[in-house]
């Protein structure tokens, strides 16, 4: 399912459950949630019903099963895209700039960014 919905910080620290985990109990993933985030039960429910609203969550009879429609990847691009329209003007030259200026990379870090590039 393509969904274009930006994910709130919540909604994708919870998606990251889900990404690791599989496809989980809602009482699992509000255990987990508890445990990496300190969340309440509650609240883990109710992210987990506003991502099925948004469609990045489907829920499944019996003990209500969730289990992610949007991968990791899909969001990456959607943000990284929105990120760099919106602070860089559409330019992911201005993006690498900002991001090299700001960055110590290894010498390890920058020979995988300049294979990626070479690749590209």
């Amino acid at each position: 399912m393509e969904n274009s919905q930006k994910l709130s910080p919540t909604e994708l620290k919870t998606m990251q459950i889900l990404w690791d985990k599989g496809a989980l109990p809602a009482k699992e993933v509000s255990l987990e949630a508890a445990a990496r985030y300190g969340w309440n039960k509650n609240t883990t429910y109710t992210i987990l019903k506003h991502l099925v609203e948004k469609g990045h969550v489907q829920r499944e009879e019996p003990g209500f099963l969730c289990r992610p429609l949007t991968g990791r990847q899909q969001i990456q691009r959607s943000e990284t895209r929105g990120l760099i329209d919106r602070l860089f003007e559409g330019s992911p030259v201005s993006f690498f700039s900002a991001f090299f200026e700001n960055e110590d990379l290894s010498p390890e870090q920058l020979e995988e960014i300049r294979k990626l590039i070479d690749n590209h």
